[in-house]
C-alpha cells in the first residue's frame, strides 16, 4: 500500500508545488507592474509640473506685453493730439512769417517779382 500512497502524494506534491511557483510568479509580475507605475506616475508628475510652469512664463511675459503695449498705445493717443497742435501752431506760424516775407518783397519798386504764396491749409 505505501507504494500507491506515494505515487499520489507525489503527484500532489508536485501539483501544489507548480501551483505554489506560479502564484508566486503571478506575485512578482504584479510588484513589477506596481513599481513600473509608480515610476511612471512619479515621471508624470515631473513632467506635468514643468510644462506647467513653463506655460505659466510664458502666459505671464505675454499678458505683461500686452500690458505693456496697451500703456504704450495709452501714452502715444495722449500725446499725439499735443504734438499735433504743436506741429500745426509752427506751421501757421511758419507760413504767416513767409507770406509776410513775400508780401514785403512785392512792396520793393525795383524787383518785379510775383511769387506764389504759401497754402498749408491741405494735408501733405
Amino acid at each position: 500500500m505505501p507504494y500507491y500512497i506515494a505515487q499520489g502524494v507525489n503527484k500532489l506534491t508536485v501539483s501544489n508545488v507548480k501551483k505554489g511557483v506560479n502564484g508566486l510568479l503571478l506575485i512578482i509580475n504584479l510588484n513589477v507592474t506596481t513599481i513600473k507605475n509608480i515610476i511612471l506616475f512619479i515621471i508624470n508628475i515631473i513632467t506635468q509640473t514643468y510644462i506647467y510652469l513653463i506655460t505659466f512664463a510664458i502666459n505671464r511675459s505675454l499678458y505683461t506685453t500686452v500690458q505693456l503695449k496697451n500703456k504704450v498705445v495709452n501714452i502715444l493717443s495722449s500725446t499725439i493730439p499735443i504734438i499735433k497742435d504743436d506741429i500745426a501752431s509752427v506751421i501757421s506760424t511758419f507760413k504767416n512769417n513767409f507770406n509776410s516775407f513775400i508780401n514785403s518783397l512785392k512792396s520793393i519798386s525795383f524787383i518785379n517779382i510775383n511769387p506764389l504764396t504759401l497754402n498749408l491749409n491741405t494735408d501733405i
